[in-house]
């Protein structure tokens, strides 16, 4: 698994390439860790690259989301693929962990409304009234 670190709209930006599975699951919860203790904890995670996630995977955010949490800030993520999405909808963890279409380069994440699933074999998405022309998940 890569993963890319960088700041977008008042938010650090962890981009994630490659299959979330048990080793990767143990460096993504390093990497979320070093940057809860510098105080990095408005996270974003951007899923679009991610494939697969296995249950550590899961765990490793959700971990990381009730650190941020406490810190003050939150984890959010976006963009992830409706394989991944429906993996969220099964576990019901799109109700606890905010999950968004895409990543804007021009919004906070914070002032966003969350992306809602419903409970169904296959994942329904209702997009935020608030992307508009221009939104996109690369923050270009």
């Amino acid at each position: 698994m890569e993963i890319a670190i960088s700041e977008a709209a008042g938010a650090t930006v962890v981009e994630l390439t490659g299959e979330l599975d048990s080793g990767a699951a143990d460096e993504l919860r390093q990497a979320l860790s070093a940057l809860l203790d510098q105080g990095r904890a408005r996270l974003v995670v951007d899923l679009e690259g991610v494939p697969y996630v296995e249950s550590r995977g899961l765990s490793a955010l959700v971990t990381a989301m009730k650190r941020a949490r406490a810190l003050g800030g939150d984890l959010k993520l976006c963009a992830l693929r409706a394989e991944v999405l429906s993996i969220f909808g099964i576990t019901h963890l799109n109700k606890v962990v905010p999950v968004f279409p895409t990543r804007w380069s021009r919004s906070s994440w914070w002032r966003l409304p969350r992306w809602e699933t419903r409970p169904s074999s296959s994942p329904s998405r209702s997009r935020p009234a608030t992307a508009g022309p221009g939104s996109s998940c690369t923050g270009s």
